[in-house]
């Protein structure tokens, strides 16, 4: 991710994920979180993004037996931006 990143929160996120979203060469928007790992989000627009996102990681953790995570305990940072 570039160093010249918008977040478009920056309060803390304690016990919450952070979601690093860039655009592809393809236009297509790419998310991913070093906080759930599985976690790789790809949709065509960044307010998608900002819907999907947490959706995928609740379905990932339900899977893992993990209660879900709330959607207010969700940043996003955008790179280049």
């Amino acid at each position: 991710m570039a160093q010249d990143s918008l977040t478009l929160d920056q309060k803390p996120v304690e016990g919450g994920i952070v979601v690093l979203v860039e655009r592809l060469p393809e236009g297509v928007w790419l998310g991913t979180s070093d906080d759930l790992e599985t976690l790789i989000v790809e949709t065509e627009t960044l307010d998608e993004m900002i819907d999907a996102a947490p959706q995928v990681a609740a379905d990932l953790l339900e899977l893992d037996g993990k209660a879900p995570i709330p959607r207010d305990r969700f940043r996003f940072i955008v790179a280049g931006a």
